[in-house]
């Protein structure tokens, strides 16, 4: 348990680092589940198969270390590493050397790659101080029973 707080405080560290980095976008959409669209931040994503749209978008990459933020005034959706150095395809599962991880917040609770059962993985295309693009894959589990969730989209975020 002691990994998986930290776990979370890093998580929630890159997310005010991310937010520190970048402005929201509430440019019209260009697709019907793409949002954020403007200023050079884009997202695609499902939830159990709903269309996810968030109107804040950011992200920051620094020295290895990379956060993904989205969030549609309800619901957040979090990817977070460490140690990232070079575009590729990271696990998200327990335990992976990255500690990568995936996190899904709405109005049912907290749900994460870091609780037993979930799964997945992030694909960075773009590493870049002012760009962090790719896709993700990945199911999120509650820490209370046995609920999850099921994301899957791409990002492509830039920020001056």
């Amino acid at each position: 348990m002691p990994r998986l707080r930290s776990l979370f405080l890093l998580a929630a560290i890159m997310g005010l680092a991310a937010g520190c980095g970048s402005s929201s976008s509430t440019g019209p959409s260009t697709n019907a589940n793409t949002s954020g669209s403007g200023n050079g931040r884009t997202m695609t994503a499902t939830y159990n198969g709903v269309d996810f749209k968030p109107t804040l978008l950011t992200s920051a990459y620094l020295n290895g270390q990379v956060s993904v933020n989205a969030n549609d005034g309800t619901r957040s959706l979090l990817i977070n590493a460490i140690n990232v150095q070079v575009p590729g395809v990271y696990s998200l599962v327990p335990g992976n050397p990255n500690s990568a991880l995936g996190q899904w917040v709405d109005a049912t609770g907290t749900y994460s790659t870091g609780y037993t059962g979930g799964s997945g993985i992030v694909t960075f295309t773009v590493l870049q101080l002012g760009r962090v693009a790719g896709s993700f894959t990945f199911v999120v589990k509650s820490a209370v029973g046995a609920s999850t969730v099921a994301l899957t989209g791409t990002f492509d975020i830039k920020f001056p």
